[in-house]
């Protein structure tokens, strides 16, 4: 398992989109001790006043130091970071699913979600501290990560737990679950 040699480092990846409620980072950041964090997203000329938004806020918190910025990285370069960090932080509330939540749990990452969504109901199917953990406010989502920072053998628990799980929507787990209830439609149908 891929969990050993990890950095005190909160990853996120994201497009840099205003609705994508990256600008809650370094209010995070200021809350959290010990640990930096990276923001990593694909640009464009929309993505403009989010970027400056991100900025303004890093340095009017006095945390540009543990905040870094990483714009259009390869694929590659990503995987290092989600290989590296031990959290995964996502920001969007209003989220449907959340692939990159289940792409960093299964690098090894123990996922920091908000308590709504396809995150908290489908990925971590709203279980507090099994697979990851949910936050309703900034306060509450830098106290999951201070803990998970200061709590080795939690993180790496949890982390366990979240690499299992995402392997769950797995393109071939969920072929197999489709053809059992197909099977189990079919089965009853033929009872009745």
């Amino acid at each position: 398992m891929k969990n050993q040699n990890r950095e005190n480092i909160v990853v996120t990846v994201s497009r840099f989109r205003s609705a994508k409620g990256l600008e809650i980072i370094p209010k995070i950041a200021k809350h959290v001790e010990n640990c930096n964090f990276i923001v990593i997203g694909t640009a464009d000329v929309d993505s403009e006043e989010c970027l400056k938004e991100i900025f303004k806020r890093t340095k009017k918190l006095g945390v540009q130091a543990r905040v870094r910025i990483f714009v259009n990285m390869s694929f590659s370069l990503v995987l290092e970071k989600l290989f590296t960090a031990k959290v995964f932080l996502h920001t969007q509330p209003t989220e449907a699913f959340g692939i990159s939540v289940v792409e960093a749990m299964a690098a090894g990452c123990v996922p920091v979600v908000p308590k709504a969504g396809g995150p908290w109901f489908d990925i971590l199917n709203r279980e507090q501290g099994k697979y990851g953990y949910a936050y309703s406010s900034l306060e509450e989502a830098a106290e999951k990560i201070n803990l998970l920072m200061s709590d080795e053998r939690l993180r790496i628990e949890i982390s366990r737990r979240a690499l299992e799980r995402a392997k769950r929507f797995d393109r071939s787990f969920f072929e197999s679950e489709i053809v059992d209830v197909i099977h189990k439609v079919a089965v009853s149908k033929l009872k009745h």
